[in-house]
């Protein structure tokens, strides 16, 4: 038996092992969940910038042409343009889920803001960074 075929012969099992492996890999990964017990909205609201000036308008659970989901809500600063008038730090934070609850990995929750004059309003849009982000929770309120 030459060299060739008898290393041909020796590795075609180690070839077919590694074939396997990869065609296990290459399958999604089905994960059940039991979400009858308690149904949740997917978009839920901690508004806590209302009482200091800032109004919240808007809120959306979007989907993306890409498939990914986004929320999308309006700030407006409510406060009277005095001399001098305020300005709002606000902040907020989307921290994603998926339909089981489990926290998305890629769609941490990252809080983020923006300077609002008075009278003025701000249109902010917040997206996952994984598919399988489903659920939103956003948290809104004023650094002052």
């Amino acid at each position: 038996m030459s060299i060739g075929r008898w290393l041909f012969v020796a590795l075609l099992p180690l070839g077919l092992a590694m074939a396997a492996v990869s065609a296990q890999t290459g399958t999604p990964r089905i994960v059940t969940c039991d979400t009858t017990v308690a149904p949740r909205s997917a978009l839920r609201v901690q508004d806590e910038a209302g009482d200091k000036g800032a109004r919240v308008e808007d809120v959306a659970l979007i989907t993306l042409p890409n498939g990914m989901r986004s929320v999308q809500f309006s700030v407006r600063n409510v406060r009277q343009a005095a001399p001098f008038g305020a300005i709002l730090r606000i902040r907020y934070a989307v921290q994603w889920t998926d339909d089981c609850g489990r926290r998305v990995a890629l769609g941490t929750e990252v809080v983020d803001g923006l300077a609002l004059d008075p009278q003025r309003q701000q249109l902010v849009q917040s997206t996952a960074m994984d598919p399988h982000a489903t659920h939103a929770f956003l948290r809104i309120y004023v650094e002052n």
